[in-house]
């Protein structure tokens, strides 16, 4: 009986002992997750205690919270990479090969510039360069942005010739543009200044039919006879196709409103009283400001202005751009004072901005009330810098499930 109780005893210190170290590994493994939210590959936590700028870590606080790793790509600073290699940035977090020479380096960063074969993205008026096998690109993979390297002039599509300037042989005729849609359209042989001109130039369209005048302007007299700029007229053509409708608000220039009255424009197309003076043009086109009334904009630490029903608005309706114009500063909130030096290790907290200042008022409130604890960089602690709660427990998990499956 003796022996079988310790044996119970040896197995419960045994589970205790590999409770401890399961726990610990958990721990670390978690908190490797959340230095990798923090500290961006190529770098490494500080081993001294630093303060984030805030309550939480980030990523903004890498600088403060991590170190250079010198074993990493991403650590040292880049070497030459020999011919058609580039220093490829994608393996910041890869480690070198030791012992750390320029070789190594080259090896373990350096990435082989990928070449024009196959490319399939020349833009109209552009073809393959011939041998493209011999032209790199700027990476790996050759994209968008490589076609200067990997195109040429197309000089057998409309896209590849140099577009005519007034004096140019095949500049297009009346009435007609020369059409950038027709970039990758073939010029019909023999390629001639006519051939040129009848694959690549389109007729301009007339303001016929123009229904895009803005408020307060109409169509042109003889909209037939107006050429806008391409082949049909769009939104942009209506200083072509339109002009001030003198009878409209929008066709005139603003007369002076009378007080707490303001021209408004959202009445453009509103037809002024006849007979046309400046008293109708008031009431046509006039509205009244909109006063502070009501507001219920006002940013955190700040309040509504005393006799708000005073204080006018630009507009008949008072909006959130507005608060300067109906709110001050409530100095019974941490957001309405100056701010004040907090004690070590602690921030003036603008998430506090609508918070009441412990009263009587005073810099000791003021930091007790509207100040915030900084947050250490200290990653021995365990899980703490840049990971959210969800993203903890994820880690703990993880972790917990892993160990389980090596010690079952």
């Amino acid at each position: 009986m003796a022996s079988f109780v310790r044996l119970l005893c040896l197995h419960s210190e045994i589970s205790e002992m590999a409770g401890k170290s399961v726990f610990a590994l958990v721990l670390a493994l978690a908190t490797v997750s959340v230095h990798a939210s923090v500290c961006p590959a190529g770098r490494k936590p500080k081993t001294s205690t630093s303060y984030c700028a805030t309550s939480s870590c980030t990523t903004a606080d890498g600088s403060t919270c991590c170190a250079l790793d010198t074993t990493k790509c991403g650590g040292i600073t880049a070497v030459q990479c020999d011919a058609n290699m580039y220093w490829d940035t994608a393996k910041a977090g890869t480690t070198i090969t030791t012992p750390v020479t320029d070789a190594t380096k080259k090896s373990s960063c350096c990435t082989s510039q990928g070449t024009c074969t196959g490319y399939s993205s020349c833009p109209a008026g552009k073809k393959l360069k011939g041998t493209p096998g011999s032209f790199y690109c700027a990476t790996s993979s050759c994209t968008t942005t490589d076609a200067d390297t990997c195109c040429e002039l197309d000089t057998a599509k409309c896209g590849g010739i140099t577009p005519p300037t007034s004096t140019s042989a095949y500049k297009c005729d009346a009435n007609m543009y020369w059409d950038s849609a027709k970039a990758g359209t073939t010029i019909t042989t023999p390629v001639t200044d006519a051939t040129k001109k009848s694959s690549c130039c389109t007729s301009q369209g007339t303001c016929t039919g123009y229904s895009s005048c803005p408020a307060g302007k109409k169509l042109k007299g003889t909209p037939g006879s107006i050429y806008c700029a391409t082949s049909s007229c769009t939104t942009t053509d209506a200083a072509t196709c339109c002009e001030a409708d003198t009878d409209k608000c929008g066709g005139i220039t603003a007369v002076q409103c009378d007080a707490n009255m303001y021209w408004d424009t959202a009445k453009a197309d509103t037809t002024i009283t006849t007979p046309v003076a400046d008293a109708t043009k008031k009431s046509s086109c006039c509205t009244s400001q909109g006063t502070c009334t009501g507001y219920s904009s006002c940013p955190a630490g700040m309040k509504i202005k005393g006799t708000p029903g005073s204080i006018y608005c630009a507009t008949s309706s008072c909006t959130t751009g507005e608060s300067a114009t109906c709110c001050e500063a409530d100095s019974d909130k941490c957001g309405g004072i100056t701010a004040v030096q907090c004690d070590a290790n602690m921030y003036w907290d603008t998430a506090k901005a609508d918070t009441t200042i412990t009263t009587p008022v005073a810099d000791a409130t003021k930091k007790s009330s509207c100040c915030t604890s900084q947050m250490t960089c200290d990653f021995s602690e365990g899980p703490v810098a840049g990971a959210s709660k969800s993203e903890t427990m994820l880690a703990l998990t993880l972790a917990m499930f892993s160990v389980t499956a090596l010690i079952s």
